[in-house]
């Protein structure tokens, strides 16, 4: 007996399995994907995108205004067609990593690695675009208090080199000419440049200057 033929189910099951490795791989990304078809409408997003955004938006192009962005080196607002996504459908631009910080829909501020390219079929037109988002709020937020720590630091050794530069000091009341050719005591000038604190008291020479009579009482 003849068998009946499976090519076609047997085709269709393998492409169905493709399918399903493909959506689990997407699920899978620690990165935000994005998937837009060839009118510009984005119609797929993954968990890591969903989460990054706190949510999703599935527009066309020119809805895309619904997604808040500013450019992070300049802080000025992301047009709609100044998205990644946008160019990449529409001039078939491929964007890599720009940095922009983003007000996601659930009102919270990240910031993010954007990236976009289309997708081209065998006659080189454009089919749609894939976006890729990736959070570096918490990289960003390093980044910044590193900075701010060497700032710090930089103050710091400036102080230093300050005080080991050249001192005018008055011969007999001892204040010091600051930098504006104002005089002020050792102590102010020292304390408004470093770190340290004074304590006073009385060497044994200004002791036995000042409190003599004491001092022969003690002994």
């Amino acid at each position: 007996m003849r068998e009946p033929y499976t090519g076609d189910m047997a085709e269709s099951s393998a492409g169905s399995t493709s399918v399903d490795i493909l959506a689990a791989v997407l699920d899978a990304l620690p990165v935000g994907v994005w998937i837009m078809d060839q009118d510009g409408r984005i119609t797929h997003g993954n968990p890591a995108g969903r989460r990054i955004w706190a949510g999703a938006r599935y527009v066309a192009p020119e809805q895309f205004g619904e997604y808040k962005g500013w450019w992070a080196d300049t802080g000025e607002r992301i047009a709609p067609s100044e998205w990644a996504a946008a160019r990449a459908i529409q001039k078939g631009e491929t964007s890599l990593d720009e940095v922009i910080d983003i007000e996601c829909f659930d009102g919270s501020r990240k910031t993010i690695l954007n990236s976009a390219l289309p997708v081209r079929g065998p006659d080189g037109s454009i089919m749609g675009a894939i976006i890729v988002n990736q959070d570096i709020t918490d990289r960003r937020r390093a980044e910044s208090e590193r900075e701010r720590l060497l700032k710090r630091l930089q103050d710091a050794l400036e102080q230093v080199h300050t005080l080991a530069g050249l001192l005018p000091i008055c011969a007999g009341c001892k204040q010091i000419r600051d930098e504006s050719n104002r005089w002020q005591s050792i102590e102010s000038y020292i304390t408004a440049r470093s770190t340290a604190t004074f304590s006073h008291g009385l060497c044994p020479e200004c002791s036995q200057r000042l409190y003599p009579d004491l001092l022969s009482k003690k002994r």
